[in-house]
């Protein structure tokens, strides 16, 4: 069966939509992950974060990755694979500008576990989505470029931390910076 022009057209859009909004999506996941590693000895000092508190704080986000694969894999079985694509995102938003406010340890670890829960979700709506609407011919390569994508998103963390780091308050701006990212891909995933 033969395609029109403009259906084939506007199938190429979404598909590349997609494809960008996935990548954003890993990107901002190496992001949360790669700012909290750079920010850290500030936390510690300026919270007077005790060291089992910076490392409850550390992990919260990959203990939250656990929560959230299996959870809103759940939800998008149930719900769809569309709104569980963009409540994840929704989700960083929300956690990317309440780390710039926090002001106790406690606050910090349960947004950055609520975080961690959406980068599960991210990790198990985002390549399954792409993956079925990817061409077969280039379906490979898509995926392999999610994990580029999530590095890129690492070292500009780690990045922005250190070029932040003497800067009064600056773990609340690296740790902040990633509502920039999520804003982004909130328009992307809800266009």
């Amino acid at each position: 069966m033969a395609v029109s022009p403009g259906t084939e057209s506007t199938v190429r859009g979404l598909r590349t939509k997609l494809n960008l909004a996935t990548q954003v999506g890993q990107g901002i996941d190496g992001y949360i992950l790669g700012g909290i590693g750079a920010a850290l000895p500030a936390i510690t000092t300026d919270l007077a974060v005790s060291d089992w508190m910076a490392g409850l704080i550390g992990a919260s986000a990959l203990v939250g990755i656990f929560l959230g694969g299996p959870l809103f894999g759940w939800f998008a079985d149930r719900y769809g694979r569309r709104i569980v694509f963009l409540t994840d995102m929704l989700i960083f938003l929300i956690g990317s500008v309440a780390q710039f406010f926090v002001a106790d340890a406690w606050q910090l670890f349960v947004i950055r576990l609520l975080m961690g829960i959406a980068i599960g979700g991210e990790y198990a709506i985002g390549a399954p989505l792409l993956s079925e609407y990817a061409p077969k011919h280039n379906r490979g390569k898509l995926l392999a470029s999610l994990e580029v994508s999530w590095y890129v998103g690492y070292m500009l963390a780690f990045a922005v931390g250190y070029a932040l780091s003497e800067v009064d308050g600056g773990w609340r701006w690296t740790l902040g910076s990633s509502t920039i990212i999520a804003i982004v891909c909130v328009s992307l995933r809800g266009c």
